[in-house]
């Protein structure tokens, strides 16, 4: 809870500070005009501090506010959504439909393989917040320019389903890769990376799915992550062939 306080507290410590010196720059201005002592310069000089400060508090604002989202991912009510049964194959084609606006801007293509009937019972909205987030992660993180390429293949492996997603980017360098999962840790700080999408899927993965991860990567050679969970997250409905 520390690092939530702290990335939190330092966009809207910054807002707080910006309002505050405008605040005060504000009532010196009217204070000056209310006695006819404001110049034109002056008041060009606070139009200037206006400008400033609000984009300031603006920009400060919405990093807290993309925390916040981000936190409401991590903390999510597994109440909320029950294990349903469905098809790989049909989820994999509903991923595609619904990612696709993140990628095509860029001219990347994401490849869904399903050469199997594979039929699963899990938290579908879960697997797709996994997904999600490592295709997202693809496009802010892999690719310096259009045309990358990510794939995403299922089979099943005993009592498990073993997904493995892999992109064509840039990779990762070591000490990248060893911290990929913790929380806040961005090679994009500043630039609207939160350091949060990762550490989401492990969340999400380990914790929701009941599955385990491998990241590997290295740089100039894309990244790989395999993810393998249990086929039947309810073990006594496994001898129940039927689709729900």
């Amino acid at each position: 809870m520390a690092g939530v306080s702290h990335e939190i507290n330092t966009p809207v410590g910054i807002a707080v500070t910006a309002a505050s010196t405008l605040d005060e720059f504000t009532r010196k201005t009217i204070g000056k005009m209310e006695k006819g002592e404001l110049t034109r310069s002056e008041f060009s000089q606070y139009g200037e501090r206006v400008t400033e400060s609000t984009h300031l508090i603006l920009s400060s604002l919405q990093r807290a506010r993309t925390l916040i989202s981000s936190f409401k991912q991590v903390a999510v009510d597994q109440s909320s959504e029950q294990p349903r049964r469905f098809l790989m194959s049909d989820f994999f084609e509903e991923v595609r439909h619904s990612l696709h606006p993140i990628y095509r801007q860029q001219k990347h293509k994401l490849i869904t393989e399903c050469k199997e009937q594979i039929e699963i019972e899990t938290y579908p909205g879960a697997l797709f917040q996994v997904l999600s987030n490592l295709v997202s992660n693809s496009t802010v993180h892999a690719f310096d320019k259009p045309g990358g390429k990510m794939r995403v293949q299922a089979e099943l492996r005993g009592d498990n389903v073993v997904v493995t997603y892999s992109d064509n980017g840039k990779g990762m360098a070591p000490e990248v890769l060893a911290k990929a999962f913790d929380p806040f840790f961005t090679t994009k700080r500043g630039t609207g990376g939160s350091g949060l999408g990762l550490h989401i899927v492990y969340n999400f993965f380990t914790q929701v799915l009941h599955g385990e991860i491998k990241l590997t990567s290295q740089a100039g050679k894309g990244m790989k992550a395999v993810l393998v969970f249990p086929r039947y997250l309810n073990e006594e409905r496994r001898g129940d062939s039927a689709v729900g």
